[in-house]
C-alpha cells in the first residue's frame, strides 16, 4: 500500500509517517519508480509507535524497544533492554511527577492568597491598618 493508504487506516499524517522514517523508526519497500510500499507489518508498526508515545517515551527510546516487538500484539518479547530501559522511563516520568505536583501546589497556594486578599478588600472593615496599608496601591500611600 502506498503512503495515503497507511496515512488513513492508521490515523497518522503522512508528514508524521515520513519523520519516522527519517528517524529510522519505519522503513518502507521502495517500488521501481521509488514510491513508497507499505504492509501490514507496517501498520502494527506505527500503532505500537503511537502506543509507546502516548505513554510518554521519546522516540529515540521507542527505536531501541521496537526491535523487542513482534508479531500484531504490542506486548514486548523477552529482551534484555526492555524492562532497564523501562525502569529507567519509569524514573523519568516519576521526577516529572513530582516536579509537576510542586509547581501544582505552588499555583495553588497563589490562588489562595489572590482569594484571601480579594475577600479582604471587599471587606475593609474586617481589615486591620496593617493589612489596609498592604492592599493599598504605592500612589495612594504616597499621598498621605
Amino acid at each position: 500500500m502506498k503512503i495515503g493508504k497507511l496515512s488513513k487506516i492508521s490515523g497518522v499524517s503522512q508528514r508524521m509517517i515520513r519523520y519516522y522514517e527519517e528517524q529510522g523508526l519505519m522503513s518502507p519497500s521502495r517500488s521501481g519508480s521509488n514510491y513508497r510500499h507499505y504492509t501490514q507489518d507496517d501498520v502494527c508498526r506505527l500503532g505500537r509507535i503511537r502506543i509507546l508515545q502516548n505513554a510518554g517515551l521519546t522516540l529515540k527510546v521507542i527505536h531501541s524497544l521496537l526491535p523487542c516487538m513482534s508479531g500484531e500484539s504490542v506486548q514486548f518479547e523477552p529482551c534484555s533492554l526492555v524492562l532497564s530501559t523501562l525502569l529507567e522511563e519509569k524514573a523519568k516520568l516519576d521526577a516529572r511527577i513530582r516536579i509537576l505536583s510542586e509547581s501544582r501546589a505552588l499555583l495553588e497556594s497563589y490562588m489562595i492568597d489572590l482569594q484571601v486578599d480579594r475577600s479582604l478588600a471587599r471587606n475593609p472593615e474586617t481589615l486591620t491598618l496593617i493589612e489596609r496599608e498592604h492592599l493599598e496601591s504605592p500612589a495612594e500611600q504616597g499621598v498621605r
